[in-house]
Parts: structure tokens; sequence; C-alpha cells
């Protein structure tokens, strides 16, 4: 069953959106520091992304990215099938967001079960707190003039 998860935070006005793309840029090819991941090898680069190979919870991992500058990312997982959009957006008051967006799939969990359920509410707080890691982090980006 695909389990879907939205993580939304408003971005604080010392980071400009052009700031923020080059963060999510930076986050997919070393997310240390952004995400729970604890490893990242970029496997090849081409014009609108790259593969990596990360480590996340000690399950190694193959990604696909995707950039559709300068609006979102897409993250999709090879072994599961799980896919993640990171998308920039921006209301009618000029206030920008960054949303995280899940598609999860938990592989041998039965629908509806209480283990799926559970596994839910697992990736509901890593989501939050990745948005929250991805903020804080371009921020400190910005103030160390990185970004």
């Amino acid at each position: 069953m695909v389990y879907p998860i939205v993580a939304t935070r408003a971005v604080p006005s010392t980071i400009t959106r052009e700031q923020l793309w080059k963060g999510l840029k930076v986050k997919a090819r070393e997310p240390r520091g952004f995400t729970p991941i604890t490893e990242c090898e970029v496997l090849s680069e081409h014009k609108t992304g790259l593969s990596r190979r990360i480590v996340l919870e000690g399950l190694t991992i193959h990604e696909d990215v995707e950039f559709v500058e300068p609006y979102w990312a897409t993250f999709k997982m090879r072994e599961t099938g799980t896919e993640v959009l990171n998308l920039i957006s921006v209301d009618e008051k000029g206030q920008t967001f960054l949303t995280f967006t899940f598609k999860v799939i938990f592989p041998g969990t039965e629908e509806g079960s209480e283990a799926e359920k559970e596994k839910g509410r697992g990736m509901e707080k890593m989501a939050t707190s990745a948005v929250e890691m991805t903020i804080v982090q371009v921020e400190k980006l910005v103030k160390e003039g990185k970004l």
C-alpha cells in the first residue's frame, strides 16, 4: 500500500527562494546535516539530476533525483518505490514555504494493519523533522555565506 505523508513549513524571510533552491541542490548531493541520512555517494550526474547511493537507518538505498528548477526536486528510491517531492512554493502574501511530500511504500506490511499505522506515524515524524532540519541547514549555509 502507498502511505501518503505531507509536511510543510514556512521559510524565514532571511532565506531567499534562490538560496533555498541552491540549498535543495546541495542537500541532494550531500544530505548529511539536512536529513538523517548517514552516508551518500553520488554515482552519476546528468543535466537535470543525479543518481546516488545513500544509507538511511542502516539500509542502503539507491535513489534517482530529478530537479525541476527552481521549484522542486524528486527523489525515487529504487529498492522500495518510495518517492519524495521537495517543493518550494509562495503564497499570495509572498511567504515562501518548503513542503516535503512522501509516497511511502512499506513492503511486506499488511495494508491497514497496526504495523502499517505505526510505521506511518514514524514516517510522519521523520518528514516533519526533515523539513525543519533542511530549513535550519539552509539558514546556516546562508549565514556562512555558502549560498
